[in-house]
C-alpha cells in the first residue's frame, strides 16, 4: 500500500444535528499532530457538512505533510444541494492544491444512501433498511445514482484540477469512467466474510488505484461480525444509552484493524483509511449502560468533561486499536 490513512470527521450533520459539538482549533491541531506523529499515517480523509471545518483540518494536515482527501457530506440533501456543496468543496480543494498539490476531491460518500432522490426514502433512516437488506438495488436506482456521479464529476472538474474519486457503498454499481481513483466503503462482516477479498480484487482489476476509503470496527465481543453496522446497538432515546451492554472488546476492534490491512496489502490496495480516528458523540463511561464508545469505530475514546453535555469539552486517549494500527504503519512506512 502506498498510503496508510484514516478518517477525520470535521463535524457532520446528521438530523440538523452536528456529530462534532465541540469544535476547537487548538484541539484539531492536537489530533491532527496524533494522526501524523502518533499513529504514522500518511494520509487522511477529511469529511464534514461545514467547509470552513474541512478547510482548517486540512490545512493542519498538508502542514504536517499528510496526502489529504477532501469530501463533502449533504445528508438528505437534494441533488441540486448536494451539486452546490460539491461545488463549493471543489473550489475549496483547488485552493489547497494551489499550495500544495498532495489533494484529492471526493464528490462525496454513499449518495445512494446519503443523498436524497437516488432511493425512495425522505430520510437516509428510511432508505437504509431498503439498501442493507432488500437485495441489490434496481436498475433504475443505479442509473439514478450514475447520473447524479457523472452531474458531480462534471461540476468537480470544471473547479478542481487535481484527481478525483467517489467512496461507494459496497451496494453501488458505480460507471469509474469519469474518476481518476476506484474507492470503496469496504467493511467485512458475517454477511460478506466469504466474498470479502474476492469483491476486493474485482475492484483492483478495473485498472485503476484502488482505494478503501473507509472499514473499521466497534469496540465490543461480536462487533466484527457486525462489520459497518456494529453502532446500531445505540438506542438514542430519552438519552443515548446502551439496553443491554456488550462485553467490551478493545482487542477484537485491533485485531480485526489489522487483519483487513494485511488483506488490503496482499491485494495491492493503493490507499485504506481507517474509520475513524475519533467519535465525540460517542463518549466513553465507565458505567456499561453510558459507555457508547464500546459502539464506536474510533481508534481514540473520548473523555467529556461533562457525560450529560454533547457540546463538553473533552480529551483523548488511544484504545488497543490505535496501538495495533500505529505498529502496522509505522513498520510499513519504515517509521520507528
Amino acid at each position: 500500500m502506498r498510503f496508510h490513512g484514516v478518517c477525520y470527521d470535521a463535524g457532520t450533520r446528521y438530523d440538523e444535528i452536528s456529530s462534532r459539538r465541540c469544535w476547537d482549533a487548538a484541539l484539531v491541531e492536537r489530533e491532527i499532530e496524533a494522526i501524523c506523529s502518533e499513529l504514522h499515517c500518511s494520509s487522511i480523509l477529511v469529511f464534514g457538512s461545514a467547509l470552513d471545518r474541512i478547510d482548517l483540518a486540512a490545512r493542519l494536515a498538508l502542514e504536517r505533510g499528510l496526502r489529504v482527501t477532501v469530501q463533502p457530506r449533504s445528508i438528505d440533501g437534494d441533488h441540486a444541494t448536494v451539486l452546490r456543496q460539491l461545488a463549493e468543496a471543489a473550489e475549496l480543494a483547488e485552493s489547497l492544491r494551489r499550495d500544495r498539490p498532495d489533494v484529492v476531491l471526493s464528490v462525496g460518500c454513499e449518495l445512494s444512501l446519503f443523498a436524497a432522490g437516488v432511493v425512495a426514502g425522505e430520510t437516509f433512516r428510511e432508505r437504509i433498511g431498503p439498501l442493507l437488506s432488500g437485495g441489490p438495488p434496481s436498475d433504475d436506482v443505479q442509473t439514478r445514482l450514475n447520473a447524479l456521479l457523472a452531474r458531480a464529476a462534471g461540476t468537480a472538474r470544471s473547479r478542481f484540477g487535481g484527481e478525483l474519486t467517489y467512496a461507494a457503498g459496497g451496494w453501488e454499481v458505480v460507471d469509474w469512467e469519469d474518476f481518476d481513483r476506484v474507492a470503496v466503503d469496504h467493511y467485512r462482516g458475517a454477511y460478506n466474510e466469504a466474498s470479502y477479498v474476492s469483491q476486493l480484487r474485482a475492484l483492483t482489476r478495473l485498472g485503476k488505484p484502488v482505494v478503501v476509503a473507509e472499514f473499521g470496527c466497534c469496540a465490543y465481543a461480536g462487533a466484527d461480525q457486525r462489520g459497518g453496522a456494529g453502532a446500531e446497538i445505540v438506542s438514542w432515546t430519552p438519552y443515548p444509552h446502551l439496553d443491554d451492554p456488550p462485553q467490551r472488546s478493545e482487542s477484537t476492534q485491533a485485531r480485526y484493524l489489522v487483519e483487513l490491512l494485511e488483506i488490503f496489502q496482499a491485494a495491492r490496495v493503493h490507499e485504506a483509511c481507517v474509520f475513524q480516528f475519533v467519535e465525540p458523540a460517542y463518549p466513553h463511561a465507565a458505567d456499561p449502560r453510558l459507555d457508547l464508545d464500546r459502539a464506536s469505530f474510533a481508534l481514540v475514546k473520548t473523555l467529556r468533561e461533562d457525560q450529560t453535555r454533547a457540546d463538553a469539552p473533552y480529551r483523548i486517549e488511544p484504545k488497543l486499536a490505535f496501538h495495533a494500527v500505529a505498529a502496522h504503519y509505522a513498520a510499513n512506512r519504515g517509521h520507528r
